[in-house]
């Protein structure tokens, strides 16, 4: 899967979406809450964090989302500058979910 929208083939209509967001200082995570519209949702995503914004890794998958507010509790509260939710799917058309957008994306943890 390609992290860049452009693939080198214009038929294959696929792209990983994602969010990211920049705490601007390095702070202990364990929750990360996304509000999703009800009709453009991913129903797999996952969420990757990063202390540099370019060496990321994956702290937790939800494979069971349907729009609304979902909370992703952390595999363990990690330090991270960013934070980035990555869609999984839909990956396809036809598919639950639409295409994934994010209202809202909130971060929890301590300092």
């Amino acid at each position: 899967m390609h992290n860049s929208s452009i693939t080198g083939n214009t038929a294959t209509n696929r792209y990983r979406w994602s969010y990211q967001v920049d705490l601007r200082q390095a702070q202990s995570i364990d929750v990360v809450s996304l509000l999703m519209p009800a009709d453009k949702f991913a129903t797999r995503f996952h969420i990757d964090v990063s202390l540099d914004g370019s060496t990321y890794y994956t702290a937790a998958r939800r494979v069971d989302s349907a729009g609304g507010i979902t909370g992703v509790q952390l595999d363990q509260t990690v330090r991270a500058r960013y934070v980035k939710a990555v869609a999984d799917r839909p990956d396809e058309g036809g598919q639950t979910g639409g295409q994934m957008a994010v209202s809202e994306l909130a971060v929890h943890g301590s300092r």
